[in-house]
Formats: structure tokens, sequence, C-alpha cells
């Protein structure tokens, strides 16, 4: 999680959802978050959509995926990829029967 200033707001957008912590400590996750005026506005479960004014936001957070990760994974799932078809396509070109 990486946590944005006030000024970065328009990056919300870009995300799936977002952290937002209340002046009074209260927090939130924010679905399909979006900017208007001087409001943040977004889907919290179970309340619903709701419209918070940037004066009440103490934090706000935006998760980031680990790039190191997501390119090990990729690796790693590629590799996979090839053995299985290494292995598959040993079995399918194994022996024949012969018959005397």
């Amino acid at each position: 999680m990486r946590y944005i200033s006030l000024e970065e707001l328009s990056e919300v957008e870009q995300k799936s959802s977002v952290w937002v912590t209340m002046a009074d400590g209260s927090r939130y996750e924010l679905k399909e978050p979006k900017v208007e005026d001087s409001k943040l506005v977004g889907y919290i479960e179970p309340e619903g959509y709701r419209e918070i004014d940037t004066s009440e936001i103490e934090s706000l957070g935006i998760q980031e995926q680990d790039r190191t990760t997501t390119i090990a994974l990729t690796m790693f799932g590629i590799a996979g990829a090839i053995i299985l078809i290494a292995v598959r396509s040993d079995d399918s070109g194994g022996s024949g029967s012969c018959s005397a």
C-alpha cells in the first residue's frame, strides 16, 4: 500500500479501490473512486455510494502491485507451461505396441 497526498487525488480514479482514513480515525475501502469537485465519491460496503469531502480525509492509500513479485510469478507460470508441454509431448509420443 502506498499513501498519497490530497494533491495526488487524481491518481485514485485509476484504481479500482482506495483506502480512506478519516479525520475522526474511521477507515473505509472506497470502490470505484471518482473525484467530483472537492469530494471523493465511491462505493463503501455496506453503506452504498458516499461522497467524502476532502477536508474530512486524513490520508489516502492505494494498492500498488509489487513489480518483482509480478515478474517472478509470470516467469514461474511460463516455466510451468513449458514443463507441462514437454511432459505431455513425451507421454503422447510414447511407446507403440508391438505385435508378434
